[in-house]
């Protein structure tokens, strides 16, 4: 049954303390204008003033629509009303920029705002995705025929570049933010691209509305997020164990792993070496599946002496491997 009740604090407090927004004492909030970061700076600005925690909101500019700017002014303005302090990031997109747009314009807003994290001391910085964001998340990544650590979807906190990266309304439908929103008077921002259907989450959110007659909700989608997260957070632990176990670094930017890795269950390997090749090639994501399993395999029965994946050399020796990050090369003109 649809809720239309507003989030309460003791509501906003308890799904905080589950994400550990909480244990920064300077945290950021991203803030677009629309219904669901509005709902959030505001919830967000009573429970840190009850906690003694300082937040600024955070909001930008990203240049692909004429009324950015002066969207981001509004914002700016609504939350000097209320108190709120408020910081404008600016981002020029490239020109000519025509493919991929959403996914590069995200991930440059991502950077913007890390780095201002980074830059004033901020711990933690929330992000607004609901529960519908989460239920559309799953079923594009089944289309994809994802991974386990796929279909677990959006994690409600993760580290990035030593930032929490927090998602505290991931089991909150939509509905009750707009009634949050309604009951403080606050108005939003409507983006014209939350229509587009040239945008896959806009089509798979228009497909979402016939699914739900199927029975196919939001709940059961985000419930599948929950069981799947359950047993990556398993075989995560299990990873960690391992990798304790097999892996040392050496001197320099070497890093050992024995003979004993490639013979743990091969999920918990998998898992272990995507994480293993991410920190040694400094990357933001995991290695491609299907090569990281084909990586694994010949780490079994080596049949050359060295590979490459995820920015990293993977090379062979008699008592394991050595794993080092990948040199660019420079291309001479």
């Amino acid at each position: 049954m649809l809720r239309l009740d507003p989030l309460s604090e003791a509501e906003f407090t308890d799904l905080m303390s589950r994400c550990g927004g909480g244990a920064s004492s300077n945290v950021a909030v991203a803030v677009s204008g629309g219904a669901d970061s509005m709902a959030l700076v505001l919830l967000a600005h009573r429970w840190a003033q009850a906690a003694g925690i300082s937040i600024t909101a955070l909001t930008v500019d990203h240049g692909l629509r004429k009324e950015s700017q002066a969207e981001a002014l509004k914002v700016k303005a609504w939350l000097s009303v209320r108190g709120i302090k408020h910081e404008i990031l600016t981002w020029q997109p490239p020109k000519n920029m025509t493919t991929a747009l959403q996914a590069r314009a995200r991930t440059a807003r991502y950077g913007l705002m890390i780095d201002w994290c980074l830059g004033h001391n901020a711990g933690a910085i929330l992000l607004a995705h609901h529960l519908g964001d989460q239920a559309e998340t799953v079923l594009m990544r089944m289309k994809k025929r994802s991974t386990l650590y796929g279909l677990g979807g959006m994690a409600p906190v993760r580290d990035q570049n030593g930032v929490n990266v927090c998602r505290p309304l991931l089991s909150v439908p939509k509905s009750r933010l707009i009634a949050t929103l309604n009951e403080h008077g606050q108005d939003w921002v409507e983006d014209p691209s939350n229509q587009n259907l040239a945008f896959e989450r806009v089509r798979v959110r228009a497909q979402m509305v016939q699914l739900e007659k199927q029975g196919i909700t939001a709940e059961r989608l985000a419930g599948v997020a929950k069981s799947a997260r359950a047993v990556c957070d398993v075989i995560d632990k299990a990873a960690d164990i391992l990798t304790e176990s097999s892996v040392s670094e050496l001197e320099g930017p070497k890093t050992k792993v024995s003979l004993a890795f490639v013979k743990a269950p091969n999920r918990v390997a998998e898992r272990a070496l995507s994480k293993l090749l991410m920190k040694v090639g400094k990357c933001d994501y995991p290695p491609n599946p299907e090569k990281l399993k084909r990586l694994l395999e010949w780490m079994g029965k080596p049949g050359q002496k060295a590979r490459t994946l995820g920015g990293t050399i993977i090379r062979s020796q008699n008592c394991g491997f050595e794993i080092v990050k990948e040199i660019s090369r420079k291309v001479s003109r």
